[in-house]
């Protein structure tokens, strides 16, 4: 049994999304039946859609024109709807691997026409007799509207400790589950109930200001503590300071050697003093972790602290006094917590583009799941993420290779190409150049395979500008990129549907941030030489200065009013090619380079940077064997879209050449 969830929100379910919100945050369940939901039959549920979950309702909505409960599971459960009859409040889920059962239900006191409460109950205990009868481990949960805990003889009562005497079901509910003011009194009542003969379920409540039932959490034993028990490596940055690392950096480093022209003994030389001052003040350490640390800041933990102490004295006491303050403490808990998130979300919403993003996708719940079980195509659980990890890997590489084995395209042979004079001192990067490229590398780009962060980098600017400056030269002269710089870590990144299934995933390089400032470099020269409309074409709106995916639409619109007015008639074309960045071939954007008059030192540096390049895939800190690359321009990377750009560059005198009065506006591989 995982985290079942039941709540009765006691009706208003529009205006309690976001309590509806935090308990799936909260608990991240793999049940929630939520009571009392009052959906219409036609009315549009989309805004009940999660990602990760089914939602399901009972089947009172099509027969009674309204469900009066309903629920999210995830897909490691399936409904069985043959079990549940059709005028019920009931909705029945088995689990896949265990074939546990799990209802929910809902007894209401407002009945339908033509039956009582007593009517309506019998059918719904014929019902439950029904699953009992027809399977294993059963565990119900629901507001029977029964005082359980009541001393005074009532048949409904007694109808159900029958049937839980009958079937051997345990009754684990323990305390008040329900508590409303009534002309100034405080009525008290247990009638939310887990009936179960399942071994050893632990049930645990939670107050929310919202209704006036209590949430019920259903859950497999636990040793103290260790259900919320994670161990976690980060790093300790305590000591970190931008002269400190400065300083080390030069102690360590040492002198450089001008007579050196291996590309791969001068990269290790600069990537060594960086790592060893960072394992000084950045060591890496290992946490236990416990519970999902919902604290935000101190107000909200002293406010969480004050709700507990307050909620079991509540359940002693059984006080009006102490409900009221109770309600209020859960008020004000709930308004500090969504004033700090709201804060928080327009922050980030406020900042770069990254942020943006990593916030819209996590509103969406489109971020990736640490605790994410994959399966391969037979729906079963890799042995370990290292398995996970190399099953990613193939599929990413299969993709590839089937669409370029469908793909035909021209056999060019490279010719020889000539290496740079060293007399031709324009060629060379200059220190200022460095500092530029430098300068314009984001701080919370993620690190790539030699676990150099740019925020250190960039720390290091006046430090490492000089070093960088040597290092770059030699590849200029020698035509070779560092190995290191080759290897990409692969992060997989959700995408839509099954977050188990490895196909709803899309692949996302992590690169080296030393291989970024250089390739910043040897772009800014590729621009300054044959500027952007030679290289790429001014049809292409994406990877260049002062253009965007909004040049782009006002140019479409803007021939497209202009044919309009004219009198003429258009036809827009739209497409998106499939993994066209994987699909590159290095020989032919050569081919391409050569055509534009790119400088041959410049030829040779690019082809190294797109051949003998491997990668591997990355899962919560395993990573798959490596795999070569043959293909593609480099995702990720920063030279990567340009080369692309410059790839397709043909594509608007290719449609003119066949249609004259054709115009074409493209951003990346959309056209």
């Amino acid at each position: 049994m995982d985290n079942v969830i039941y709540w009765n929100c006691a009706s208003g379910l529009v205006k309690k999304m976001g309590e509806i919100d935090d308990i799936f945050k909260n608990h991240n369940p793999s049940v929630f039946f939520l009571a009392e939901s009052e959906i219409l039959d036609g009315r549009n549920t989309s805004f009940l859609n999660r990602n990760g979950y089914s939602c399901e309702f009972s089947n009172t909505l099509h027969s009674r024109h309204k469900s009066r409960i309903m629920c999210w599971h995830t897909d490691e459960y399936d409904r069985v709807q043959n079990l549940e009859h059709q005028h019920n409040e009931i909705i029945v889920l088995i689990k896949k691997s265990t074939k546990e059962v799990v209802v929910g239900i809902y007894h209401p006191f407002k009945c339908y026409d033509n039956e009582t409460i007593r009517t309506n109950f019998i059918r719904l205990l014929e019902n439950l007799n029904q699953i009992c009868n027809e399977n294993g481990t059963v565990t119900i949960v629901g507001d029977f509207n029964v005082h359980y805990d009541s001393l005074i003889y009532c048949p409904l009562k007694l109808m159900l400790e029958n049937f839980v005497n009958e079937y051997g079901l345990d009754q684990l509910v323990n305390g008040i589950t329900r508590s409303r003011l009534v002309n100034g009194l405080l009525q008290s009542s247990q009638i939310d109930l887990v009936f179960s003969n399942a071994i050893g379920l632990n049930v645990s409540s939670e107050f929310n200001h919202a209704s006036d039932h209590v949430i019920l959490i259903i859950s497999k034993p636990i040793t103290k503590r260790s259900h919320f028990k994670k161990t976690i490596q980060y790093l300790d940055w305590r000591n970190y300071t931008s002269n400190a690392i400065c300083n080390l950096f030069v102690t360590k480093f040492g002198v450089m050697d001008l007579t050196c022209r291996d590309v791969n003994v001068a990269n290790e030389m600069i990537s060594n003093a960086i790592c060893n001052a960072l394992n000084v003040l950045v060591p890496k350490r290992r946490s236990t972790i416990h519970g999902k640390n919902p604290v935000i800041n101190a107000t909200i933990r002293n406010l969480k602290n004050k709700k507990s102490r307050l909620y079991k004295k509540w359940t002693t006491s059984k006080s009006l006094e102490d409900y009221e303050n109770l309600r209020t403490v859960s008020q004000k808990l709930n308004r500090a917590i969504n004033a700090e998130r709201s804060k928080g979300i327009a922050n980030n919403i406020m900042g770069d583009s990254k942020k943006y993003w990593d916030t819209i996708n996590e509103l969406l719940g489109n971020k990736v799941r640490n605790n994410t079980v994959f399966e391969d195509q037979d729906s079963k659980p890799f042995a370990d993420d290292f398995a996970a990890a190399n099953a990613f890997s193939d599929f990413f590489d299969n993709k590839v290779m089937n669409l370029v084995s469908s793909s035909e395209t021209e056999h060019y042979i490279l010719p020889k190409i000539g290496g740079v004079s060293p007399l031709d001192n324009d060629v060379y990067f200059t220190e200022t150049e460095v500092k530029k490229a430098i300068d314009d590398l984001k701080r919370s780009k993620a690190q790539g395979h030699d676990e150099i962060p740019g925020c250190v980098v960039k720390d290091l600017k006046h430090v490492i500008a000089l070093p960088l400056c040597w290092l770059f030269n030699i590849i200029i002269t020698t035509g070779s990129i560092p190995k290191a710089w080759k290897i990409a870590k692969i992060l997989p990144v959700f995408k839509k549907g099954d977050r188990s299934k490895i196909e709803n995933y899309r692949p996302i390089s992590n690169n080296s941030s030393l291989s970024k400032i250089f390739e910043k470099c040897l772009l800014a020269k590729l621009v300054n030489l044959k500027g952007h409309d030679n290289l790429m074409g001014s049809f292409q709106h994406s990877f260049r200065s002062g253009c965007s995916t909004t040049t782009a639409c006002v140019a479409f619109h803007d021939f497209i009013s202009t044919e309009l007015d004219h009198g003429n008639k258009v036809i827009a074309y739209s497409t998106d090619l499939t993994a066209a960045f994987d699909l590159l071939r290095p020989n032919l954007l050569i081919k391409r380079l050569i055509e534009l008059g790119i400088p041959h030192y410049m030829i040779n540096v690019i082809f190294d940077f797109l051949t003998g390049r491997s990668c591997y895939v990355a899962i919560n800190e395993n990573n798959s064997y490596l795999k070569n690359v043959p293909f593609g321009c480099v995702q990720g990377s920063v030279l990567g879209p340009a080369l692309f750009n410059i790839y397709v560059g043909e594509l608007s005198g290719i449609i003119n050449a066949s249609f004259p009065n054709a115009h074409v506006t493209a951003y990346a591989d959309d056209c």
